[in-house]
């Protein structure tokens, strides 16, 4: 069973990371065909204390307030437990392997716990949410979802959901197996394991060698899990809902105002090669200047950023009046469309001449 395991994790790790480092080669590349945009990079201080805010924070979920505290917990608990991954691959060569300095650390146990379960529960609502959403065009709030790509969220969600079951379940194991084998035993205490102690008491019965292939088991399970979703990313960079865990940040911090304020205000200037048009002097101007957009690469490079970041969630949609007085015209199918063409079109805008 062990070697099954190494095997197969060490296998679908390898070719997750060459796929996922591929995907990451092409956004970069598909966002470096737009124009470029200056005064993105100013005030970096005031950038960076503020894509901590908003993300951190989550100070525009929390809009939605039962839905930002939910997704609150599902994106610290994603980051916070990427540790227990780290911890999964040492407890393949080794069932009784814990993360030094900080394995044992009761904080970090007690944090690891706590948001496992958390994510858990906070995942449910979502699902429901998504499952239950009429299929057909709707308006308001309540269709958000038309058009969106449903199969990714419903991906994602379950995703998040076998994950933290599998952390709670390697903590019940890990709890069991220090009981019955005597090694870390001074741990197997409610105190080391204060949410999962009760369900480890439930396996204490088992031999160390059966605790041991369970161990296994699961911690294979979660690594195939956790890398079938860096694969199916890989292979879908357009899955906004999922890459945006990853481009959001760069998305947030070059944002037009580098303290994070709407860009509402006046008009922005004309720009053509990253630079305003000088309307008075227009006979000056090449022939071939494009004037606004005319094709996927006159965007600006930031908003192609944007389109890949899009999660689908609909809520400009819900929100837009066009939208709710029967108006055909969607924000997010805009956007979602653009995106798609974008990544379509980029293959060939980057190809050789030859």
């Amino acid at each position: 069973m062990q070697i099954f395991a190494i095997v197969v994790s060490v296998a679908i790790t390898v070719v997750a990371i060459a796929l996922f480092v591929k995907a990451i080669r092409q956004i970069i590349a598909v966002t470096r065909l737009g124009q470029p945009v200056v005064g993105r990079a100013d005030d970096k201080a005031a950038r960076w204390l503020n894509m901590v805010k908003e993300t951190v924070g989550h100070t525009r979920m929390l809009q939605w307030t039962k839905v930002g505290v939910a997704h609150w917990f599902v994106f610290v608990g994603f980051g916070l437990l990427f540790a227990t991954l780290v911890n999964a691959y040492g407890q393949l060569f080794d069932e009784h392997f814990i993360l030094p300095v900080i394995g044992h650390f009761f904080l970090f146990e007690w944090v690891t716990e706590f948001f496992a379960w958390a994510m858990l529960f906070a995942i449910v609502p979502f699902m429901v949410f998504r499952a239950t959403r009429p299929k057909e065009r709707t308006r308001g709030e309540p269709g958000r979802f038309y058009g969106s790509t449903m199969w990714q969220g419903y991906f994602v969600e379950w995703v998040i959901l076998t994950v933290a079951i599998c952390i709670l379940l390697l903590r019940s194991f890990e709890y069991a197996l220090a009981h019955v084998s005597g090694v870390h035993g001074s741990t197997a205490t409610a105190f080391h394991f204060p949410l999962t102690s009760w369900a480890g008491g439930l396996f204490t019965g088992l031999s160390a060698g059966t605790l041991a292939n369970l161990i296994w088991l699961v911690a294979t399970v979660k690594i195939v899990i956790s890398m079938t979703w860096l694969i199916t990313l890989a292979l879908n960079t357009t899955m906004g809902v999922a890459w945006h865990r990853f481009t959001v940040w760069f998305n947030i911090w070059f944002k037009r105002r580098s303290d994070g304020g709407t860009a509402l205000g006046a008009l922005q200037p004309m720009m053509a090669g990253g630079a305003p048009i000088d309307f008075e002097n227009i006979d000056e101007l090449d022939e071939d200047t494009a004037f606004g957009v005319g094709k996927i690469e006159d965007f600006a490079w930031k908003g192609i950023l944007d389109f890949t970041t899009c999660t689908e969630c609909g809520r400009c949609q819900s929100q837009c009046p066009a939208w709710n007085t029967e108006k055909p015209l969607s924000p997010k199918l805009l956007i979602t469309n653009l995106r798609d063409h974008a990544y379509a079109k980029a293959p060939y805008l980057l190809a050789s001449d030859e």
